[in-house]
């Protein structure tokens, strides 16, 4: 049953954005996990699969309401420091890298070379991190989505690929076949609801609920893991060898 608080709302639907696809299993709990909590409230979610920049754009424009998971800034980007965090994380994903090889091996290996990059257009805390990468002996690429990343990495189009466990899960990129790739985890990076203004009168109640949901325990261990003991760098959250080109 509605509360006096979501009435004042004045909403059926909540139209939120992911920037994983539904299919992930990442997603499907989550998705889960706020269908029944704004059942509650008497409203419906609605979750729109978009490429991480388009839903950015999407947020910006009003067309949604929010986003399943963003980062703790997205508030920050230009346009949408209107919007409202739920305070519980929704998960911790890791910004990974993979490589052929490890890349001090291969600048170790020549003084010219050049080690090509990849990294997905709109995932806040990557670029961040590569604005923060001004080093002559990195090529950075962006690419629309994880799957295009992931293909020219195998083609071996390029040397390395920043992503995510869960972003290249909802491509359908299965674990065993990046298990041959060289990978360090570099930074940590907890994701949020991220709500319309409107939504303010309910958030307290959501962050409750969203602490309460017994998601599975199989889902728990992957997307909120036991934090990694790391000594901080100038970005943070770094991991101790997370400063990756020198």
């Amino acid at each position: 049953m509605a509360n006096a608080n979501s009435q004042s709302i004045d909403k059926k639907n909540v139209v939120l954005e992911s920037a994983t696809k539904n299919s992930g299993y990442l997603s499907q709990q989550l998705i889960k996990a706020y269908t029944i909590i704004f059942k509650k409230y008497g409203m419906t979610v609605i979750v729109r699969e978009y490429p991480p920049q388009r839903g950015l754009s999407e947020l910006q424009k009003g067309t949604v309401d929010g986003s399943v998971g963003r980062a703790k800034n997205l508030n920050t980007v230009p346009g949408l420091s209107h919007l409202i965090r739920v305070e519980s994380p929704s998960a911790i994903l890791f910004a990974t890298l993979w490589c052929h090889v490890d890349p001090k091996k291969i600048l170790a290996a020549s003084t010219n070379k050049t080690i090509r990059v990849t990294y997905v257009r709109g995932i806040i805390v990557v670029a961040d991190l590569m604005k923060a990468l001004n080093n002559s002996s990195v090529e950075k690429i962006i690419v629309n989505d994880s799957l295009i990343s992931y293909k020219m990495l195998q083609a071996r189009r390029t040397d390395c690929m920043i992503d995510s466990d869960a972003l290249l899960d909802s491509e359908t990129v299965p674990v065993r076949d990046l298990e041959s790739y060289y990978r360090h985890d570099l930074l940590a990076n907890p994701v949020y609801l991220w709500l319309s203004p409107k939504f303010l009168p309910l958030k307290k109640a959501i962050e409750k609920d969203s602490k309460e949901f017994p998601f599975e325990e199989k889902w728990l261990k992957r997307y909120r893991p036991e934090p990694k003991t790391c000594e901080p760098y100038s970005i943070p959250n770094v991991c101790p060898d997370g400063v990756i080109f020198k």
